[in-house]
């Protein structure tokens, strides 16, 4: 059964096996979590960003990141887009971006609520082709990759394996790493049939 609230904002759910043992499973952080100090149940914590968002899950060119499929419709996805610490903006009338956690963003179209196109952002630690992760300098990313070409006018490495990473111009390290679906390059893509 819920907790009441007398334990802060985070839900929990009280198991309890006999009158002896019972055990609390919280959505939430310990630091959110309150308590007198005379707990006598084994308290378990589970962080609801980690059952939503695995900052560390492979970058898989046009499929994903982890459990974040492109093709997702954002009712698909709205547990992640509700977390805290997540900003939405309209893009060109046409898009939204949500940026979770400082991890990744979302771009959805707005004709079909569907996911085209994500990005790594500082804190996401996922590694595309198995080795290259935000911080790979660009020699390393092109000694893992080879298909990478430099395109000058947007000034980002594209690989025709459907991923294009921008580097950062001081360090010359991977900032962000954009995995995106095929039909974005189309000319048709506006029209949402995809």
């Amino acid at each position: 059964m819920p907790g009441g609230g007398r334990h802060g904002c985070n839900p929990y759910v009280k198991i309890s096996t006999t009158y002896q043992s019972i055990i609390k499973i919280i959505d939430g952080s310990e630091s959110l979590y309150k308590t007198n100090g005379k707990e006598n149940a084994t308290i378990i914590f589970q962080e609801v960003t980690n059952m939503l968002l695995d900052i560390t899950a492979p970058i898989i060119p046009f499929k994903g990141f982890g459990e974040i499929k492109l093709y997702s419709t954002r009712d698909e996805l709205s547990d992640l887009l509700s977390l805290n610490n997540v900003e939405a903006m309209v893009i060109n009338e046409n898009w939204i971006r949500y940026d979770i956690q400082n991890s990744v963003e979302l771009f959805f179209h707005l004709g079909n609520n569907k996911l085209f196109r994500i990005i790594t952002l500082d804190n996401y630690k996922g590694r595309l082709f198995e080795k290259i992760g935000v911080g790979t300098t660009e020699q390393k990313m092109l000694e893992i990759e080879p298909s990478f070409v430099y395109n000058e006018f947007e000034e980002v490495w594209e690989s025709d394996k459907g991923v294009f990473i921008e580097m950062d111009a001081e360090t010359n390290r991977v900032r962000w790493i954009s995995v995106y679906i095929p039909e974005l390059d189309l000319e048709n893509f506006e029209e949402c049939n995809w």
